[in-house]
């Protein structure tokens, strides 16, 4: 029963579908029983997609209308089709290879099912949130709620509870920052740019012009209205923030954060275009995070027409100056094969990358493909150890992938009491893969004590949240 998931890097306003499984049902003769043919006159494949969403799109070999029968759609593609596009307004697109399920093109006149989970609507997810810290100067020390947080190349990635957490940023040399933020649904970033200490005006002698004076802000100007704006937005005053920030429109943090004002809404109409047009500034620029934004609104088709290829090459870019969510995005691609070949190989050297930075995403990715052998010689040892270091880091699904090693016994001695702690730790941060493992342990007394009631409690979280094995588990079992 045990699940496993893998980290999909994405934006702050899109969500993600997840796939259960993908499976061919010899004994299932609806396509056979209701055919259709292709231009051909060769019987199509059926592909049932069991999700509980209204309004799924579908591209690719599709043949005729797609019929929605309570949930499971039934879609009709030609034999020999290798995959297909999953399309809903309320999620980021999902290419489906079938390769990726050991499966391989589709056969005519054969019956498919293809189980996905919807994201966690907001009723049902456990209140905490992943907050990126972006910090200036890079080395700065980071401490929340009195435990310091690990930082690489001036990121840190920290998964908090909503409600009010003290934070302060500081660095020797600079003058430290203290504050109180209160973490909500709407808190993915938080930017960071600590002044130096003391008397920064230049000697007297130095301070005649070479050069007619601008009416632009310098750059310790701009440097210090950045600072104002990003206090403004971190305590959530988007309006003066937006203000500040259109004092330095040549600035490409300033760049940046209008385009993410207007990818949100935040203080402005939700405007993807515009939010695509000032990504754009700030990748043109070099700035790595105006590109991976630029690549996701590719990617996601917002703001702009779909195009895997072009978000490819902004993740490259961006990959190429060492940032690490670039890195671990660009490895995304490649494992797909969205607007590039798909190379498990590739895949994996660039998650490498982003792993050996601490990327946690890029962790619990990396360790994935030695789990499966995908690009990389299967070595259940080593998915181990990244999964740890992805776990160690709060990564949620890193958690429950280390959880699921410690149930199998894969790469490490089989230790139900080691899978539920990790289980437990995944569900508390709303994983819906968790949950349902967490269930699980607590329904047989896995490394836990038995607790049926508790067990209804996670796995109706984790059915709640669109997880079909969840759904059949409750069904099939007494509590």
């Amino acid at each position: 029963m045990i699940i496993a998931g893998i980290v999909v890097a994405g934006a702050g306003y899109a969500q993600t579908l997840s796939v259960e499984s993908m499976t061919m049902e010899p004994m299932d003769l609806s396509a056979g029983l209701y055919p259709r043919v292709d231009r051909n006159g060769v019987k199509c494949a059926l592909v049932k997609v069991q999700i509980p969403l209204e309004g799924m799109a579908f591209e690719g070999n599709v043949m005729g209308d797609v019929v929605n029968k309570a949930g499971e759609y039934w879609v009709y593609l030609t034999a020999g089709t290798k995959f297909f596009n999953i399309k809903h307004r309320s999620v980021r697109p999902l290419m489906l290879t079938f390769a990726d399920y050991k499966l391989g093109p589709l056969q005519a006149k054969t019956t498919y099912v293809l189980r996905l989970s919807a994201p966690a609507s907001p009723a049902t997810a456990t209140p905490t949130q992943e907050v990126t810290f972006r910090l200036t100067p890079p080395q700065a020390i980071l401490i929340i709620d009195d435990v310091e947080r690990e930082v690489v190349g001036g990121t840190a990635r920290v998964t908090l509870t909503h409600g009010n957490h003290r934070c302060s940023v500081s660095y020797p040399g600079y003058k430290a920052i203290s504050e109180q933020i209160v973490v909500n649904s709407g808190l993915t970033k938080r930017i960071y740019e600590l002044d130096p200490k003391g008397d920064t005006t230049p000697p007297a002698a130095a301070q005649k012009p070479t050069t007619p004076p601008s009416s632009a802000p310098g750059t310790q100007d701009a440097a210090a209205i950045v600072a104002e704006a990003n206090k403004a937005y971190n305590e959530g005053y988007y309006n003066r923030a937006y203000e500040l920030y259109q004092k330095i429109p040549d600035n490409t943090s300033a760049q940046v954060r209008i385009g993410y004002m207007y990818s949100n809404g935040q203080g402005v109409s939700q405007d993807y275009a515009e939010a695509f047009r000032w990504y754009r500034r700030a990748a043109e620029q070099g700035n790595a995070l105006g590109q991976i934004s630029l690549g996701i609104m590719y990617e996601a088709g917002q703001g702009v027409n779909q195009d895997y290829a072009e978000a490819v090459r902004w993740y490259r870019r961006a990959a190429e100056q060492g940032d690490a969510e670039g890195q671990s995005n660009l490895g995304n691609m490649y494992r797909i094969g969205w607007g590039v070949s798909q190379d498990y190989a590739e895949a994996v050297r660039w998650y490498r990358l982003a792993a050996e930075q601490d990327d946690a995403a890029g962790q619990t990715n990396l360790g994935r493909m030695y789990e499966t052998g995908r690009g990389v010689s299967q070595d259940y040892a080593e998915a181990v150890r990244w999964y740890r270091r992805a776990a160690k880091q709060g990564e949620a699904i890193g958690q429950n992938n280390l959880g699921n090693m410690y149930s199998d016994g894969k790469g490490v001695t089989k230790d139900y009491a080691e899978s539920a702690k990790w289980f437990k730790k995944s569900a508390d941060q709303g994983c819906a893969i968790g949950c349902a493992n967490w269930g699980w342990s607590l329904y047989y007394g896995h490394g836990v004590a038995q607790d049926r009631k508790a067990a209804y409690h996670w796995l109706k979280k984790a059915a709640d949240a669109g997880r079909d094995w969840a759904k059949k588990f409750i069904a099939e079992h007494e509590f």
